[in-house]
């Protein structure tokens, strides 16, 4: 039950992308409807791949077509610092599609606005769509 309020109360998922979106090697500017700011320093972006995209029943490939480093995320606030994110071994994979998992090997900074996220991948993704969480857990 602590659980549940702990995620209920230090948790925040947001949609960034309303539409699939393609991400190539040139930076993506990510629209955002309004400044994020973390709540707790777990922050991390989750890139949602349509499941007709990839192979269900064997995983072995991500790590070899998506190595750590090969798809970069940078958050800008209004004076022009970036915070940056990366792909790691880290992935989530159902029949509602695969989710690679960004992080920073910092902890994200907490009540920071940032007004602007860029995004790009050395492999080309298409019709993905960018998620936000943020949780300590």
């Amino acid at each position: 039950m602590k659980e549940f309020f702990l995620i209920l109360f230090f948790s925040k998922t947001i949609l960034l992308t309303f539409n699939p979106i393609n991400i190539s090697s040139e930076w993506v500017d990510i629209k955002l409807q309004s400044p994020i700011e973390a709540i707790t320093s777990g922050a991390s972006i989750y890139i949602k791949i349509p499941p007709d995209l990839y192979n269900m029943e064997n995983s072995d490939w991500l790590e070899q077509y998506f190595p750590t480093g090969s798809i970069q995320a940078k958050f800008l606030d209004q004076n022009g610092n970036e915070f940056l994110m990366n792909n790691g071994d880290a992935f989530s994979l159902s029949n509602e599609g695969l989710e690679l998992i960004m992080i920073s090997s910092k902890p994200f900074p907490i009540n920071h606005k940032y007004i602007k996220l860029l995004i790009k991948s050395e492999k080309k993704l298409s019709d993905v769509k960018i998620v936000w969480r943020n949780s300590k857990m």
